[in-house]
């Protein structure tokens, strides 16, 4: 959204209340042409794609997944109040653990910028406060009914932003029908780290609603329960127009020339976040300043979305051959 102070942006909590008429769209948002959509944020409005218009949704998720973790973790010093710490890594909320534990602190969450987008950072004193009364109900609650409120909580918000997703998806499918490639990331061994993560990733929810989606427009295998079981015991790497891609290396090779990446580069100044670079020392692709014609490359995380799209053209080419 439109911001006159260049280093902040306006969070609507109703977007849709602005694209009403067209003179309103043009005031409060602006037009701009792009091969990649974080769709953490994005929302389909009257037929528009808002690449940044259900922020209030996603970050209420990692509040959530920052209580999540406080509950979850033996470590943490509930005596001890929650604050923000600055590293060379960023700026992270979190609590200091008891002493004697292996680690100083549990990070519960680096709520202070959003993806690659650079929104500013949430007011940290009014989340500090809403995470220090979490913190002292955790601490008094003599009952087992908080941590079953919040995984409740956790769903519904996390329902809420795979239904933008799917509403995105769907949308860009009727445009241009083909196929669409997804990491396949979800073996047994990775629910299990989403658990430990404090249930803030979508990718589960979001491949399952998918699946549904295309399965009442029949473009999918019927009656399928388990697709996690399909593709980890039994191998199957399609369904329908849903196509898994291996995640290895995805986001450390070199989308312009193929060759392995050796490190993804990342920089802090002060403690923030500003830059995300991959760079090829076989042919000189750099994301700092992508050339032609994957000028749009400008991030590592935009070039692993590229090499899964290569991969799994390449992928349906062998299946249909």
């Amino acid at each position: 959204n439109k911001s006159e102070d260049k280093t902040r942006a306006n969070i609507y909590k109703n977007p849709s209340f602005f694209m009403k008429d067209r003179s309103e769209v043009e005031k409060c948002f602006e037009n701009y042409q792009t091969s990649f959509i974080d769709l953490s944020m994005a929302k389909l409005i009257n037929g528009r794609i808002v690449v940044n218009g259900d922020v209030i949704t996603y970050l209420k998720l990692k509040e959530l997944t920052a209580k999540r973790k406080l509950l979850m973790s033996p470590d943490a010093n509930l005596d001890h109040k929650i604050g923000i710490i600055t590293t060379s890594k960023g700026i992270y909320v979190a609590i200091k653990n008891k002493p004697g534990s292996s680690r100083p602190y549990t990070w519960l969450t680096d709520a202070y910028w959003v993806g690659s987008n650079k929104i500013p950072k949430v007011e940290e004193r009014e989340l500090l406060i809403r995470l220090n009364d979490y913190r002292m109900k955790v601490k008094e609650s003599l009952d087992n009914k908080l941590p079953v409120l919040l995984i409740e909580e956790i769903n519904n918000v996390r329902d809420a932003l795979t239904a933008n997703m799917i509403g995105i998806l769907y949308f860009l499918f009727k445009q241009f029908p083909g196929i669409i490639n997804l990491e396949n990331m979800h073996s047994q061994k990775e629910i299990q780290s989403h658990r430990e993560a404090g249930e803030g990733i979508v990718h589960r929810n979001l491949e399952w609603s998918l699946y549904k989606k295309f399965q009442q427009l029949g473009l999918v295998p019927p009656g399928l329960r388990n697709t996690i079981f399909l593709r980890e015991k039994l191998k199957v790497a399609r369904l329908g127009v849903i196509n898994f891609i291996e995640t290895e290396g995805t986001s450390t090779t070199c989308p312009y020339c193929g060759n392995k990446v050796a490190k993804k580069r990342k920089k802090y100044e002060e403690g923030k976040f500003v830059e995300h670079r991959l760079f090829c020392e076989h042919c000189g692709f750099d994301t700092k300043s992508p050339v032609s014609p994957l000028e749009s490359v400008s991030n590592s995380d935009q070039a692993a979305s590229y090499n899964i799209a290569k991969r799994g053209y390449k992928s349906f080419s062998k299946q249909t051959d």
